[in-house]
C-alpha cells in the first residue's frame, strides 16, 4: 500500500532546500569624485584679424578652396575660434549657388 501526505511544513530530513542564488557582494554605483582644485577662468577672447588681400584672392580666384564641404569646414572653424555657442549654416544646391554661415560669437564686424 502506497501512501501519499501533503505535508509543507517541514522537509524529510534527508533533503535540504537551497536558498536563491544571491552573489555575497553586491556591487553598488559610486558618485563621480567631487573635484579639489577650483574651476579654471573662462578663456579671455583670441583677437580675429582680417586676412591679406592676397590670400582674399586666391580664394576669389577658386585656387584655395576646392570643394564646398571646404568653405564649410573654414567658416565653421571661424565660428568657433569666435567663441560662437550658436552656428547657423545654410547653402542653395549643395553650396554650388550660395553658403551661409552666421553665429553668435565675436569678431570682426561686417562692414
Amino acid at each position: 500500500v502506497v501512501t501519499s501526505t501533503n505535508d509543507m511544513t517541514a522537509p524529510p530530513a534527508n533533503q535540504h532546500q537551497q536558498a536563491p542564488h544571491q552573489p555575497q557582494h553586491q556591487h553598488q554605483p559610486q558618485p563621480p569624485p567631487k573635484p579639489t582644485s577650483t574651476p579654471l577662468p573662462p578663456p579671455k577672447p583670441r583677437k580675429i584679424h582680417p586676412l591679406p588681400p592676397s590670400v582674399i584672392a586666391l580664394i576669389a580666384a577658386g585656387e584655395v578652396i576646392q570643394r564646398p564641404v571646404n568653405i564649410v569646414k573654414e567658416l565653421l572653424e571661424n565660428s568657433l575660434d569666435a567663441d560662437a555657442t550658436v552656428v547657423d549654416i545654410s547653402s542653395s544646391r549643395g553650396g554650388m549657388d550660395s553658403i551661409s554661415v552666421s553665429d553668435d560669437g565675436f569678431g570682426i564686424r561686417p562692414g
